[in-house]
C-alpha cells in the first residue's frame, strides 16, 4: 500500500454515486496501490454492499461505518483520521480524479514537505471553476494563502491534508460550521511560523454537474454563504487581518442577482432575511429595504420579468 498519498471519502446514502465513483476511481489508482479510505455517515441505502463488491476489486480499499450520523463536518474528521498515509486527498463522493491526478500529486509530494495540497478544478468540458488566473506556486505567508484561495479551498475535493496536520488540527472548533475541511486548514497555519502550502493550477478533480451554485444547494444557500460562511470566517485566529477577512467574505458569491434567483426558486424569503439581516451588511452595499423587497416579492412576477427582460435583449 503507497505510504504517500490516500483517499478519503466521506459518504451518507448515496449508494450509486459512490458506486460510480469507486468504478472509475480503482482504474486511477491501482497502478499506485493508493489506499481509498471510506466513512460512512451511517448510511440507510446499500452503501455497504456497494463497497463490499468494491472491496472485491481492490483490495486497498478501508471501509468503517458510524453507529450514527455525526454530521457532514465530523464525517470529515472521521475520515481523514483513517489514513495513515503522509497526504490524504478529502474527495466528495460526487466528484472525480482526472486521469494524470495521482501521478501529479506523488510528484509533488516528492519535492518537498507540505503542510497542504490545494489543486484546481473544472468541470468535464474542462471549464476552470475557481482560480483561472493563478499559476502555480508555494504560499508562504497566512494573509496572502487565504486571500488568494480561501474560495478554492471550500470546495473539499480540493484539498490534500498532510498527516501532521490531521493529527494536530483543532477539528472540534469548527464541528457544525459547515466548512470544517478549509477552516481547520487556515486554524493549524495560524499558528505555525513558517508554512509551506503548494497550489496547482493543473485542474485535478472534476465537477460533474454544470449547475450553479444556486441549483446545487437551493434553500440552504443563505445559512451557508451568508451566516456559516460569515462565521467562520470572523472565528479565524488573529494572524489573519481583519482587511483579509472581509475579502473573503465578499468572495461567498451571494450576490443580489443570486438572491433574486433564490426568490424566484421560493429560496428566499422574509423569513430569513430576518433572521440573517444583520450578516447582509457584510457581504453588498445595497440597502436593506431593497434586499427585504426582494425576500417579499411575489416569485411569479420576478421570473415573469425576467423572461420579458430575456427577450427584449
Amino acid at each position: 500500500m503507497n505510504k504517500e498519498l490516500a483517499i478519503c471519502i466521506p459518504t451518507y446514502n448515496r449508494a450509486l454515486v459512490l458506486k460510480d465513483l469507486l468504478n472509475d476511481l480503482i482504474l486511477k489508482v491501482e497502478d499506485y496501490q493508493v489506499a481509498i479510505y471510506i466513512s460512512d455517515n451511517n448510511s440507510q441505502d446499500n452503501t455497504y454492499d456497494i463497497v463490499r463488491e468494491a472491496q472485491k476489486k481492490y483490495k486497498y480499499i478501508i471501509y468503517h461505518r458510524n453507529i450514527e450520523n455525526l454530521g457532514a463536518d465530523r464525517n470529515f474528521e472521521n475520515v481523514l483520521k483513517m489514513s495513515t498515509s503522509n497526504y490524504s486527498w478529502l474527495l466528495g463522493d460526487d466528484d472525480r480524479l482526472m486521469p494524470e491526478s495521482i501521478p501529479t500529486i506523488l510528484q509533488i509530494i516528492a519535492q518537498k514537505k507540505f503542510d497542504v495540497i490545494v489543486t484546481n478544478g473544472c468541470n468535464y468540458d474542462g471549464t476552470i471553476l475557481k482560480c483561472k488566473d493563478l499559476k502555480s506556486s508555494e504560499y508562504t505567508n497566512h494573509n496572502t494563502l487565504i486571500s488568494d484561495l480561501w474560495h478554492t479551498m471550500t470546495w473539499m475535493s480540493t484539498l490534500i491534508y498532510s498527516q501532521e496536520l490531521i493529527e494536530l488540527g483543532n477539528f472540534k472548533k469548527y464541528y457544525n460550521t459547515n466548512f470544517l475541511q478549509t477552516a481547520v486548514i487556515f486554524d493549524y497555519l495560524a499558528y505555525k511560523s513558517s508554512i509551506v502550502v503548494y497550489w496547482s493550477e493543473q485542474p485535478l478533480v472534476i465537477y460533474p454537474e454544470e449547475e450553479s451554485i444556486v441549483n446545487h444547494y437551493n434553500d440552504k444557500i443563505v445559512f451557508l454563504f451568508l451566516y456559516c460562511w460569515i462565521n467562520v470566517i470572523l472565528s479565524l485566529p488573529d494572524i489573519y487581518s481583519d482587511l483579509t477577512k472581509m475579502k473573503c467574505i465578499k468572495a461567498s458569491q451571494l450576490t443580489l442577482k443570486t438572491l433574486i434567483h433564490l426568490r424566484i426558486k421560493k429560496d428566499f424569503n422574509s423569513k430569513e432575511f430576518i433572521q440573517y439581516k444583520h450578516y447582509f451588511k457584510y457581504i453588498t452595499k445595497a440597502p436593506s429595504i431593497l434586499i427585504y423587497f426582494i425576500a417579499i416579492f411575489p416569485p411569479f412576477i420576478i421570473k415573469f420579468l425576467h423572461k420579458i427582460k430575456k427577450l427584449v435583449s
